[in-house]
């Protein structure tokens, strides 16, 4: 965090101090790449989805990991993560620290 005894406000006409608020004149980067998409299928006879999925066979046949992966989690869902976990761990202490509460209570 930043020690704010160290911190000065801007000055009166800093440039740095009106360009802070200011948006980016960019454009985001996917509606580049949506528009490049676009572009790209408006020649040919093709959707989105044709184009996409032709690739990822392409990669697929490659041998590329991250696209078998991908085609097969489209194709077949995710498959389930197994969790690891214990019911019981430390239940017989918890349990002999009741009994010593009741027993206590009791007396």
């Amino acid at each position: 965090m930043a020690n704010e005894k160290n911190l000065k406000p801007f000055k009166k006409g800093d440039k740095r101090a009106s360009e802070a608020g200011k948006k980016s004149k960019r454009k985001p980067l996917d509606h580049q790449w949506r528009e490049k998409l676009n572009d790209y299928i408006k020649d040919k006879d093709i959707t989105t989805l044709d184009l996409v999925y032709k690739v990822l066979v392409k990669e697929v046949s490659k041998g590329n990991i991250m696209a078998i992966r991908e085609l097969l989690d489209r194709s077949y869902g995710k498959s389930k993560q197994p969790i690891e976990h214990s019911v019981n761990e430390g239940l017989e202490d918890k349990i002999t620290e009741l009994g010593k509460l009741f027993d206590k209570e009791a007396k």
